[in-house]
């Protein structure tokens, strides 16, 4: 091991090689000293030369602290002070603000025509695509031979569209008022009487074949309508006329026990100028109309446009499974508009559907029907891959099951699950309910309470 040597001059030399000294090189050390210098001391090795380098160097670090941090963060201050106000007086004087910078009438003139001129292309653009999305949407397509793939990917649950080859194939296309009468003449049927362009409205229950005899008769403020939703269902032979819209796919209502399944067949026979209301249908479902006989002339509102309606609030379906009834006031054919004057900012599309033809309604669309002359439809519904997660909200809504009950990863779950899960929370008393009622209506109708 070689000896230490306590002299520290091989450090400090370094650090000022920028001294001079006449009688040592600056890379000279203990070490390499010439001959005949090992036995005298080097000045630089005198105490007061190593305060001095150690002086230096603690300057040094002041000065570097003081360019790197103190002085940008000084300039920074005086910055900030010197533009919030300006210079030339103490803060808050007339003399400490900068001048303002003064805009000619023709000068500004000119830049708001600029910020206008652009803001209006870009406007323009997103206007254009709006009118082309709402043009898209207020144009109701007849279709035939659609395909499954197509239906969901361009209207179920985006925009009406009717289909020409599905009812014809159906037994029920060969119904009309002889085949009512022929087979059905005493049985009992609920019917609407309007009289006052729909001032004055009542339900009651009557022989169809008495309301046969009436139904070619309807004047614009005096009409009758048949709307009976057990008539069909709880005719089986009736019911197995028909046919399924196989385009439509899977019904998950089907999940549901019997007792609080939608009734899913209502008939509907109309004089001339009967109507329905303009609603959207019970949990928001996908609707399905098909006309046997006659004409109905339809309108139809794409969503988003509750505000022009005037929606009767706290109103229920009175459906086995209870839900929320979204009705308006408004008759679409001959509205009130000082009564009801938002209602003429509404979009809407109007197509007339003629027998054997049948209307698909997408959920979310407010629509109103209108028969044209005498006649037979069925209104039918779905709950589908595009609708079920409105209509569970409507149920939910309408209170049927606590929200909290349901499964923390419900969202995440497959369509099918996602109503199966729902259907096993319904408490048994709803169930029992749904059970309950559909007997006390039937009973109605056949005049037996």
């Amino acid at each position: 091991m070689e000896d230490s040597v306590e002299d520290s001059s091989p450090v400090l030399v370094p650090r000022r090689r920028h001294l001079r000294f006449p009688h040592r090189r600056p890379d000279q050390t203990e070490d390499n000293k010439g001959p005949g210098q090992n036995d005298r001391s080097s000045v630089l090795d005198h105490p007061w030369f190593r305060s001095f380098d150690h002086m230096c160097f603690q300057l040094r670090q002041v000065c570097l602290i003081f360019l790197t941090a103190v002085l940008p963060l000084s300039l920074s201050v005086i910055s900030m002070i010197w533009y919030n106000g300006g210079g030339g007086g103490p803060a808050g004087t007339a003399e400490y603000k900068l001048p303002e910078v003064v805009v000619s009438d023709a000068e500004q003139a000119m830049e708001d025509e600029l910020y206008a001129t652009e803001n209006y292309a870009l406007h323009k653009e997103d206007d254009v695509a709006l009118q082309e999305n709402l043009v898209h949407l207020l144009t109701v397509n007849r279709r035939h031979n659609l395909s499954y793939e197509e239906f969901i990917a361009v209207y179920d649950g985006k925009r009406p569209v009717i289909l020409t080859d599905v009812v014809p194939d159906w037994p029920a296309s060969r119904w009309s008022r002889d085949f009512f009468l022929k087979n059905y003449v005493n049985d009992s049927v609920v019917v609407k009487t309007v009289e006052g362009n729909g001032t004055g409205i009542s339900s009651a229950s009557m022989r169809l074949g008495d309301f046969a005899a009436l139904s070619s008769i309807g004047e614009p403020e005096r009409w009758m309508y048949l709307e009976d939703e057990l008539f069909i269902p709880t005719r089986p032979d009736l019911r197995a006329d028909l046919g399924e819209v196989e385009v439509l796919g899977e019904d998950f209502f089907q999940l549901f026990p019997k007792e609080v399944q939608p009734w899913d067949a209502l008939l509907l026979w109309g004089t001339p100028h009967s109507r329905s209301p303009l609603h959207i249908d019970p949990y928001n479902w996908t609707g399905i109309n098909a006309v046997i006989s006659g004409r109905k002339k339809w309108k139809l509102f794409p969503p988003g446009q509750d505000q022009y309606f005037y929606i009767t609030p706290d109103q229920r379906c009175g459906f086995p499974l209870d839900c929320i009834k979204y009705n308006s006031p408004v008759d679409a054919f001959s509205p009130n508009n000082s009564r009801y004057p938002d209602f003429q900012e509404a979009e809407f599309v109007e197509v007339v559907q003629s027998a054997g033809e049948l209307l698909v309604i997408p959920t979310g669309w407010f629509h109103q029907a209108y028969n044209l002359e005498e006649t037979i439809a069925v209104s039918r519904q779905v709950m589908n891959s595009n609708s079920y997660r409105e209509v569970i909200e409507e149920i939910i809504k309408a209170g049927n099951i606590n929200r909290a009950e349901l499964p923390p990863n419900f969202p995440q779950l497959s369509p099918r699950i996602q109503v199966q899960t729902l259907v096993n929370l319904l408490p048994g008393d709803i169930v029992e309910k749904g059970r309950r009622l559909t007997e006390a209506v039937l009973g109605q109708i056949n005049g037996l309470l």
